[in-house]
């Protein structure tokens, strides 16, 4: 509110208080994700409809209000104060840019907070909101998926195959496992139980937490002499060798990688590991990274988004995190070849208007790892059969 002095009878002076008053204003517009600038947004001239608008604190007088063309939605009598603009757009669409301008100033802002008509009466306040098709989605092929709580993964709406799991080399999709839920569709009338993969393998199962650095440091024998005593941050490819380095500190990797055929790599790491090139392997050669840290793909470890090259190819085991790292132009995608276990996944690429066909990240089975991964980690078969007394 704000006060005046007014002269009334007698020319006594008087003072009273009077709210100030403005409009607000907002549409939701689709721009491509190469140009998410406010000058872009505000010329795009392809509506996000219906998009539903409110704003807190909100009012019993000033209602929602949905978009169904590029016509704004006004909400016009609002009491000056600061509000925030609260939007749902239909499923699959993903704010890139919230700009803001007030008339009192012609100057654009950023976020979904603003002050109306303070000081200043009439005020109007409009937003113009910028998004992208497509949500940021995994996809694997040929392989397990397993999450020992929620596995969450939004198909593309135009990808195909439509599925979270697209079948491998010898023809089939493999398992998605949860422990407590799991959704696959950006709906709220189903959790895309049709959409898991061609056969649609689908169960609720857990396992026991297990502490993977130590379990297979055990594996290859307790080794106690140190190969790389926090010497090991920017690395290139050491020999190949049967017995693993032992590192104490952080890993990054130095270059591009790549394991010759019959050769293993294999490092057992006290700390977090950085990929800092590309990691390959011919024929049977064989790369293990196993941590007790976090494992890290630098963002210009990747492809365009349309290749299913892979990047990164071998076993990568981390007591912590796998972070994909973030997109970077031209090599957007994160491609990865083996086999993938963490205590989290942390998936960081985002392909913009693509991730409505294409999944920024995807992780493909390798099943030669079965017969020429280590000896130390495989684990050994018994077979039970029932024998005449």
């Amino acid at each position: 509110s704000k006060s005046r002095t007014l002269t009334w009878d007698c020319q006594a002076p008087t003072s009273e208080s009077t709210s100030c008053y403005g409009t607000i204003q907002a549409r939701a517009l689709r721009v491509g994700s190469a140009d998410t600038s406010c000058a872009t947004v505000k010329a795009s001239t392809t509506a996000v409809a219906p998009t539903t608008f409110t704003f807190s604190p909100s009012s019993p007088s000033q209602p929602s209000g949905t978009q169904t063309d590029t016509s704004y939605v006004t909400f016009g009598s609002a009491l000056g104060g600061t509000y925030t603009l609260m939007e749902t757009p239909p499923s699959d669409y993903v704010l890139r840019r919230a700009c803001y301008v007030k008339t009192s100033e012609g100057v654009t802002y950023e976020g979904l907070s603003a002050t109306l008509s303070v000081p200043i009466d009439g005020d109007t306040t409009t937003w113009d909101l910028g998004y992208t098709l497509g949500k940021a989605w995994f996809q694997a092929q040929g392989g397990d998926v397993y999450g020992a709580t929620n596995v969450q993964s939004y198909a593309g709406p135009s990808a195909s195959p439509r599925v979270i799991v697209a079948d491998g080399a010898g023809g089939y999709p493999g398992i998605v496992s949860y422990g407590s839920s799991y959704d696959f569709e950006s709906s709220v009338t189903n959790a895309g139980e049709t959409v898991v993969s061609a056969t649609n393998w689908l169960v609720n199962e857990t396992f026991s937490t297990m502490d993977f650095y130590t379990t297979f440091w055990r594996r290859f024998g307790g080794p106690t002499t140190v190969d790389y005593d926090n010497t090991a941050a920017s690395l290139s490819q050491p020999a190949s060798r049967a017995t693993p380095y032992l590192v104490s500190g952080p890993l990054g990797t130095q270059g591009n990688w790549n394991i010759p055929d019959g050769e293993k790599l294999i490092f057992l790491v006290d700390g977090n590991i950085t990929i800092n090139g590309t990691i390959t392997t011919t024929g049977t050669g064989m790369a293990v990274f196993i941590t007790n840290g976090n494992i890290t793909i630098a963002s210009s470890v990747g492809v365009a988004p349309a290749s299913s090259t892979p990047v990164v190819e071998g076993m990568y085991i981390a007591n912590g995190s796998f972070n994909t790292g973030t997109s970077s132009s031209g090599v957007e995608r994160f491609v990865g070849k083996g086999n993938f276990v963490a205590g989290s996944f942390n998936l960081q690429r985002d392909l913009g208007d693509d991730n409505a066909s294409i999944s920024p990240e995807l992780f493909i089975w390798d099943p030669k790892i079965l017969v020429h991964m280590p000896q130390a980690m495989m684990d050994v078969p018994y077979y039970w059969q029932e024998v005449a007394p």
